[in-house]
């Protein structure tokens, strides 16, 4: 391996797993490891434990970087965005909640702020190893990582477990950006026919990425028999062409 210190650590915490991805100063993945892991089940201590005992987790790197899988978010353009009132925005699309901590992330290149929320007992235990750590929501990274500049008209779907998010370009303009849940193959295809609907997009024309879903065989057969899908994205690679 290359060394330690040129390196960044990105550790994805999934709802049923974290996923720790050290990259080397390419950006380009040279290890991987999953740890089965239900963070909604965890206490503060518990994850502190888990943080603890990962070799990955106790090396010196260039940079860590923490990206939360997070069902609470919304997206307000740069310029309205007012730090102090970053939990007034928030709250005004989601109820308070005791057990979470409001955090943004600012994505210049899009000229947007996400506002979102985590568990509050994972965000107190990174702070037992990081002083300032650099926690990001996962659209944050699938926007400034992966999918990086506007498409002209497409699609780019985050697969996660029973939710799927949804990124739309329209001529080149994000349009939505939502998140939905689903229990059957079924609803997952009519969320994503439906917003081909409300936004007059042409499915011809108008390709489906597909990120975070290798496993999801049965997904993709049936997204086929309606759209133009792409070969779905793995986390570990740097970006999505087109």
């Amino acid at each position: 391996m290359s060394n330690q210190f040129n390196n960044t650590l990105i550790v994805h915490f999934h709802s049923e797993e974290w996923l720790l991805t050290i990259c080397d100063k390419t950006n380009k993945p040279v290890s991987t490891k999953r740890i089965p892991a239900f963070l909604s089940t965890l206490s503060e201590e518990e994850i502190v434990q888990i943080i603890a005992k990962e070799p990955e987790m106790q090396q010196q790197y260039h940079e860590v970087r923490f990206v939360c899988e997070s069902d609470f978010y919304t997206f307000v353009p740069t310029a309205v965005f007012k730090e102090n009132d970053t939990d007034d925005m928030f709250h005004f699309i989601h109820e308070k909640n005791k057990n979470a901590v409001v955090l943004h992330n600012v994505l210049t290149a899009w000229k947007m702020v996400n506002i979102f929320s985590i568990p509050v007992m994972l965000h107190n235990a990174l702070l037992h190893f990081y002083p300032q750590p650099i926690i990001e929501h996962h659209l944050t990274y699938y926007l400034n990582d992966v999918i990086k500049h506007p498409a002209n008209n497409r699609l780019y779907v985050w697969v996660a477990n029973r939710k799927l998010d949804i990124v739309a370009f329209k001529n080149g303009t994000v349009e939505l950006i939502n998140r939905f849940g689903y229990q059957i193959p079924e609803d997952f295809i009519f969320h994503i026919l439906n917003v081909f609907e409300q936004l007059s997009l042409d499915i011809e024309n108008c390709k489906v990425q597909l990120y975070n879903a290798e496993q999801k065989n049965e997904l993709l057969t049936m997204l086929r028999k309606y759209v133009n899908v792409k070969p779905p994205q793995s986390p570990l690679k740097e970006g999505i062409g087109d």
